[in-house]
């Protein structure tokens, strides 16, 4: 019987059945191993795979376990076999018939599940060091039962390593200006701190800055009543150009060239959902309203001592891309019976800009013009990296690592994940696992829906949702404790490797671990040495830079 993916589900109990040399595995009519020779196939596949230090090996379906201890035997150093099953009833019958001690070993993980994103969700929960590579090892027949689900599983895994040294990298390069930004924004926190987002009332449109946004600005215009439409930071001067306000702006960028987005609409008092890691300067020019989020960009000890504070900020995955960050936002906001639509997340584009033509990218082209440099003299197709892939409507469009990863995550992260669903208008862009639907079934499903009227406190709320203002009781104070013993943690560190006070090398040590914004940028930061003098003459530099920083934090505080 097929579950409709290819993929078969009999049903049935697996049953033990024994050999001539040893024991199968008899299940909807098929042996999982050899009638003849059970434990050789896997034994040879552990036995002459090659496998590097520092390598995850997923174990995909092991059942009875064969080929698991030769596997374990062989393990370099700094690797982790992660076994990975499907079926509960295989599942089960692995717990009951492999070696206790192979269960048992410090470097083998054992999980189940029906979700490749909840393995990878799995493995990020349990805190190991960072791997360089997966290497996959099928033990037994039972992965051509659920292929597509183990063949999306290693995908899914292979991903998330390579994910995590990109991320590295961009942390290399902005992991000090995010630390910094997000003690920065704690005063605008605690100025504007609240009991978490309330949901809006209508249908949420995220407006992405993609090449299609152009096309889509018509169908926005006509049933701009009807949805509350969240934009992100680099479409506000699109959407002002054809006559449409947002409702409000996600902002996710730590650098000094987003407030180019911004030029014009200071003192708009558009809302603004800000990432605590966002430039400040940025999050305040608006005037207006001001919700604030965390994405959680590394884990990190001082991120979790702010979690801890139970300050109802909510948090979300390290995505990189903010029109990932607003699709995950809107899950949040919206309403389990009201649908989610998305404009203008492309993660390509074709021949000439690259964004939206109001963008601030493609502005700036037409502003800096002259008779030498004129536009379009930059030309995108023949970027560092630019290949062309196939759109969604066929079409050839150009597209880059970074654009095409993010089409990937946006696929694994949110297909499936909204009740009333989440639709890509237009047919432009890569396929990124939204439901594929034009302007018109877009507005039969408004008209289906229904316009809704928003209500706070009592009064109509246009695009049904207010970001609320009210301060939580204790926040502040809660703010400025945090800051002060950061600062107090700082001084104390600086004491020590100064010399003006004694303090024993573990206390040391585990002061520097704490505040591991000093050294998360480093990059040897994933693997710090305490004991190495070069690693702290370079936290003793960075004291002085985050000592200043917090010191400005809590003197808008007072």
């Amino acid at each position: 019987m097929s579950n409709g993916n290819g993929e078969r589900d009999t049903g049935e109990q697996p049953v033990v059945v024994e050999t001539d040399k040893g024991m199968t595995v008899l299940l909807g009519g098929r042996h999982l191993y050899s009638s003849r020779d059970p434990a050789r196939a896997p034994v040879v596949a552990a036995s002459s795979v090659t496998i590097q230090p520092e390598s995850l090996v997923i174990c995909f379906s092991p059942i009875l376990g064969y080929g698991l201890s030769e596997l374990l035997a062989r393990l370099p150093e700094k690797c982790v076999a992660l076994a990975v099953e499907r079926d509960e009833r295989l599942m089960a019958l692995s717990l009951e018939r492999c070696d206790g001690t192979t269960i048992r070993h410090p470097a083998f993980r054992y999980v189940r599940s029906d979700s490749p994103t909840r393995v990878v969700e799995y493995l990020d929960s349990l805190g190991l060091p960072p791997f360089r590579r997966c290497v996959r090892v099928d033990l037994s027949g039972g992965v051509a039962l659920f292929p597509e689900f183990y063949e999306s599983t290693a995908r899914l895994l292979a991903e998330y390593i390579a994910r995590f040294w990109k991320n590295r990298v961009t942390l290399i390069r902005l992991g000090r200006n995010y630390a910094r930004n997000f003690f920065r924004n704690l005063p605008g926190l605690a100025q504007f701190a609240t009991t978490g987002f309330r949901q809006a009332s209508l249908p949420i449109a995220v407006a992405g800055a993609g090449p299609s946004l152009d096309k889509a600005l018509v169908f926005l215009r006509e049933r701009r009543e009807d949805v509350f439409l969240l934009a992100v930071d680099t479409a506000l001067r699109p959407l002002s150009e054809a006559g449409i306000t947002p409702d409000a702006v996600i902002l996710l960028e730590s650098q000094f060239w987003i407030e180019r987005a911004f030029i014009g609409f200071r003192g708009n008092r558009v809302p603004i959902f800000a990432d605590l890691t966002a430039r400040p300067d940025t999050v305040a020019a608006p005037g207006g309203d001001r919700s604030y989020f965390l994405s959680q960009y590394a884990r990190l000890r001082y991120l979790e001592r702010f979690r801890s504070l139970n300050l109802d900020v909510p948090i979300i995955p390290a995505l990189g891309s903010v029109g990932l960050a607003a699709i995950r936002l809107s899950l949040q906001l919206s309403r389990p019976e009201a649908p989610i639509f998305a404009v203008g997340l492309d993660f390509s584009w074709n021949r000439g800009y690259s964004h939206s033509r109001g963008a601030e990218a493609p502005a700036g082209e037409r502003w800096s013009s002259s008779r030498v440099a004129p536009i379009l003299s930059v030309v995108p197709d023949f970027a560092e990296g630019a290949t062309v892939a196939t759109a969604k409507n066929g079409a050839a469009v150009r597209t880059n690592p970074s654009l095409a990863g993010y089409a990937d995550l946006c696929a694994a992260s949110f297909r499936n994940a909204h009740p009333a669903g989440i639709f890509d208008i237009g047919e432009e862009g890569l396929e990124c696992g939204m439901i594929r639907i034009s302007e018109q079934e877009a507005s039969s499903l408004l008209d289906r829906f229904g316009r809704a009227e928003g209500e706070t406190d009592g009064r109509v709320v246009r695009g049904g949702y207010e970001p609320p203002r009210q301060i939580k009781s204790g926040s502040r104070e809660t703010i400025c404790a945090f800051l002060a013993e950061e600062k107090k943690r700082l001084e104390t560190i600086r004491s020590a490797l100064t010399g003006e006070s004694a303090v024993d090398d573990r206390s040391l040590r585990e002061s520097i671990a704490e505040a591991d914004y000093l050294f998360a940028h480093f990059p040897d930061g994933h693997a710090p040495k305490f004991d190495d003098v070069s690693f702290l003459r370079r936290v003793r530099v960075e004291i002085d830079f985050f000592l200043k920083t917090i010191d400005i934090a809590l003197g808008e505080m007072r």
